[in-house]
């Protein structure tokens, strides 16, 4: 495939009501510029851009800018920041073949002949097929007694913060078949550090059918489950099969398993976790109740999701002494949520339980990691606003000419939040303000209350949960960017906290 194939000129529009929308301002020239980026990015830079695994955002942060509506303009100044810091892509020793593709997975010198390998792959089988065989499937992930050994892709997948995960799902998200490959390619260069979260008997033993086959069984299982119409409009705050994410979050919260452990190193905090059999073996079986009963629920438990990462992230950064720990790492629980429906849709029904299941269980395991910080609901919603912008740096529009002498509001908070994200130099805010937003937009008609059937056992409820309703994602993305510094209005930069919540 040339640049062209791999990264094409119009990029179509989201298929379902779950993914992300277009903010107005994408246009031909915006788009032009955005590809022209991501082709030069493909072509010269790694994906870590320091010896430390640190990871190249660029195509995270320019496909956020564009669909957020960036111009053109802000598009270009992006790519020549980011440009600095990145580190030159070098030639493989070797290329990757199938007899050879367990030999060199971990080591990022390989990280170019991973990428032709896939960029390939996807030319030859199409993207499901690419999916289901390379992160789904048994083989290349337990092995059938040909790869030599075990590959764990799917736990590589979820390895670096999830950031496989994140550029494996703009590449679906977007249609970018380049990015895919890229994604694919970094999550062979990724060790496989967490496999004890890895479940054997979600991952079936299948012959191995002719790829075109699958790939077209793949798209219209997919259209049938994920689609526009299958998700009720209020569907029932007590799920039909299996506990409700927030439930098991309160178990967690109960359980002294879970009590915070401090780690050597705080940003290690997540390995910490998985060196504890007892603790691995109980997340294990929380992620099983938790999709216990699923198939024909999917779309539940993308939701689920969504409300369970913000909480963690934004409830749980919110202390008690009313300041905001913006977490990096459970800041990633919010900005990978984003993805898993649009990966869900590119695979079948047996590879969406797998994703789910190691996802729930890696994002559990992260936040126990982080020091499992309280999730004090009423303190949050009674100290947060859904004003969002500081008093100091509102502009209220007047009503008079309506007639209410003296009223003065913010006519839609999401815009100045949008607008200073689009503005931010740090690479993550415009991500995470696009979840949020997206999510306000999706859950906006949760109402207080909507929760309330999950408190018939007063054992497995978080407190005051009542009162959680829609206007969370509008308080977490305002403490957000008040914690990283609304710099278009002339706040100096915050930075996200890494120490974690382990004094408590």
């Amino acid at each position: 495939m040339d640049l062209s194939d791999l990264f094409p000129s119009v990029i179509p529009p989201p298929q379902s009501h779950l993914l992300p929308q277009r903010w107005p301002g994408v246009d031909q020239s915006s788009t032009a510029t955005l590809i022209e980026a991501l082709k030069d990015n493909h072509e010269r830079w790694h994906l870590f851009f320091n010896d430390r695994g640190f990871h190249n955002h660029t195509a995270h942060r320019l496909l956020a800018l564009w669909t957020l509506g960036g111009s053109a303009p802000l598009l270009e100044t992006a790519y020549e920041k980011d440009k600095k810091t990145q580190r030159k892509v070098i030639a493989s020793p070797s290329e990757i073949t199938t007899e050879n593709f367990t030999k060199h997975l971990g080591d990022e010198v390989y990280y170019r002949a991973y990428l032709d390998f896939f960029v390939d792959a996807i030319k030859r089988d199409g993207v499901a097929a690419t999916l289901k065989t390379y992160l789904f499937s048994y083989r290349y992930n337990f092995g059938d007694g040909t790869l030599g050994s075990r590959p764990y892709m799917l736990d590589r997948f979820v390895a670096g913060v999830i950031h496989p995960l994140i550029h494996v799902g703009y590449g679906v998200e977007f249609g970018i078949p380049g990015i895919l490959a890229e994604g694919l390619a970094q999550t062979c260069a990724h060790p496989a550090l967490s496999t004890v979260l890895m479940v054997e008997h979600l991952f079936p033993q299948e012959d191995h059918k002719d790829h075109s086959e699958l790939a077209s069984a793949t798209s219209l299982l997919s259209s049938v489950i994920i689609s526009s119409s299958t998700m009720p409009e209020n569907p029932p705050s007590v799920p039909a099969s299996g506990p409700h994410a927030l439930t098991i979050l309160a178990r967690v919260l109960k359980d002294d398993l879970f009590s915070p452990r401090r780690p050597h190193n705080t940003e290690q905090s997540f390995t910490a976790v998985l060196e504890d059999r007892e603790r691995v073996e109980k997340i294990i079986q929380y992620a099983d109740e938790w999709l216990s009963g699923t198939p024909g629920n999917v779309e539940q438990k993308f939701e689920e999701l969504a409300w369970m990462n913000v909480v963690i992230y934004g409830v749980g950064g919110f202390t008690k002494s009313k300041t905001f720990n913006a977490d990096f790492f459970t800041m990633h629980l919010v900005t990978t949520s984003l993805f898993v429906p649009s990966l869900a849709r590119a695979v079948k029904l047996s590879s969406q339980l797998a994703l789910l299941h190691v996802y729930f269980a890696t994002s559990l395991a992260h936040y126990v990691g982080r020091g499992r910080p309280a999730i004090d609901i009423g303190n949050f919603y009674d100290n947060t606003s859904r004003g969002v912008l500081p008093l100091e740096l509102r502009e209220p529009v007047s009503l008079e000419k309506y007639g209410a002498r003296g009223v003065k509001i913010v006519s839609n908070p999401w815009l100045p939040l949008i607008q200073s994200a689009l503005w931010h130099p740090d690479d993550h805010i415009p991500k995470v303000q696009r979840t949020l937003a997206h999510y306000a937009r999706l859950y906006g008609h949760r109402h207080s209350g909507h929760f309330s059937g999950l408190l018939a056992d007063a054992d497995d409820k978080l407190p005051s949960l009542e009162k959680l309703d829609s206007t969370l994602f509008l308080r977490v993305a305002g403490l957000t960017m008040s914690r990283l510094g609304w710099m278009r209005e002339g706040q100096p930069a915050g930075a996200w906290d890494r120490h974690g919540f382990f004094d408590a």
